[in-house]
């Protein structure tokens, strides 16, 4: 009975179709690829390991000034472009409100990135079953054409079907979750790189390590809150 649920040309028809859809439709910037591999290889960001440093960072800018951020940064070898842009801001001497208006426009700029990354997964999820329906269609007016055949008429039906039951599965099961967690994944980056910038302001402010933490504390959900002894 497995085999009943295996027609290469179905899945062929829902594939090729659904591909050539968003190829067509999007730019060579917006390939399905590299938005699968969004979908994949972006790590959730360790925010409290970003408040830890953060904090160090403000103890470092109360202890020996807010220019030997410069130094701090580059002995502790952070990864993160952000947060590094933001320290260089502070150290600048940018007035504070120009920091605010510089990173929340990348902010802005990387939640359009992701947004229009989950709009692709998104409209692949509609395109599949209804490249599934075109398949069906094309199955049954081929079956209408033997119909003096009453014996060919059953299988060709169950092949006809398969495309829709193709087009609605491969939808389900990868396209929309795959958006859901570009999704997922972009309100999670949003809101470190919020933090990161709150961070930011509380160091060029002078505000204490203890002030610091408590500011940034409130971005954190209660399980990964440090608990208190």
């Amino acid at each position: 009975q497995g085999r009943s649920f295996v027609d290469i040309t179905s899945f062929l028809i829902v594939g090729i179709g659904t591909a050539t859809v968003l190829f067509t439709a999007n730019t060579p910037k917006q390939s399905l690829i590299g938005v699968v591999k969004k979908a994949f290889m972006n790590k959730t960001p360790d925010m409290p390991g970003a408040i830890d440093q953060l904090v160090g960072f403000s103890d470092t800018a109360r202890r020996e000034g807010i220019l030997a951020l410069e130094s701090a940064v580059s002995e502790s070898e952070i990864d993160d472009q952000f947060l590094i842009n933001g320290i260089g801001l502070a150290v600048d001497g940018t007035e504070p409100g120009l920091i605010v208006d510089i990173l929340e426009t990348e902010i802005r700029c990387v939640e359009e990135r992701h947004s229009s990354a989950a709009d692709i997964l998104s409209r692949a999820g509609d395109i599949a079953p209804a490249m599934g329906m075109i398949g069906t269609l094309v199955g049954l007016v081929l079956m209408l054409g033997t119909l003096d055949d009453p014996a060919s008429i059953g299988p060709s039906m169950a092949k006809a079907l398969l495309t829709t039951l193709y087009g609605a599965l491969i939808a389900n099961l990868f396209f929309i979750p795959w958006s859901n967690k570009v999704k997922t994944y972009s309100k999670d980056e949003v809101l470190y790189k919020q933090m990161i910038l709150e961070g930011i302001i509380a160091i060029q402010s002078g505000d204490s390590p203890q002030i610091v933490k408590r500011k940034l504390s409130v971005f954190l959900a209660p399980s990964e809150l440090p608990q208190e002894e």
